[in-house]
């Protein structure tokens, strides 16, 4: 499992490298990176009557998780 800010800096690097601007259909990176942070942070679960929350990686289901 990968700390989330691990996770951040990583993809945040990916988009600098590759994209000719620093925008996706005029969302900023760092837009894009702060969104991803407040999904990752806040990704609740409910198993066996009881909440508990991702502190490290992500879903199984969550394509960045593959990444």
């Amino acid at each position: 499992m990968v700390p989330h800010t691990t996770m951040l800096t990583i993809l945040e690097a990916f988009f600098n490298r590759h994209l000719a601007t620093l925008a996706i259909d005029m969302l900023s990176i760092k837009k894009i990176i702060n969104l991803t942070s407040f999904f990752l942070n806040n990704n609740r679960f409910y198993y066996d009557n009881k909440i508990y929350r991702f502190t490290k990686g992500s879903p199984s289901s969550l394509l960045l998780t593959e990444t």
